[in-house]
């Protein structure tokens, strides 16, 4: 079959290009024992789609989008 003619080549299956960041920041002591980190996942908040599946017998598009903006903190004790 040719590219042309694969469901997944329709224009409601691309998504456009975008860019995703992630940020941690560490302290550690000098013995390399205790550790703490905050981070944060999605830096920039993308809500861009990544992704979607047309459903050719009922024409329903089904799409996702990533992760909302996430964040934390580690602790690590090393003994």
């Amino acid at each position: 079959m040719g590219d042309g003619l694969r469901p997944s080549n329709v224009s409601q299956a691309h998504t456009p290009a975008y860019w995703e960041s992630n940020a941690r920041i560490a302290f550690r002591d000098d013995q390399r024992r205790i550790e703490f980190a905050l981070w944060i996942k999605n830096l920039n908040n993308n809500v861009t789609p990544t992704g979607f599946v047309l459903n050719p017998t009922t024409a329903e598009i089904f799409t996702t989008v990533p992760y909302p903006r996430r964040y934390g903190g580690e602790f690590t004790c090393h003994f």
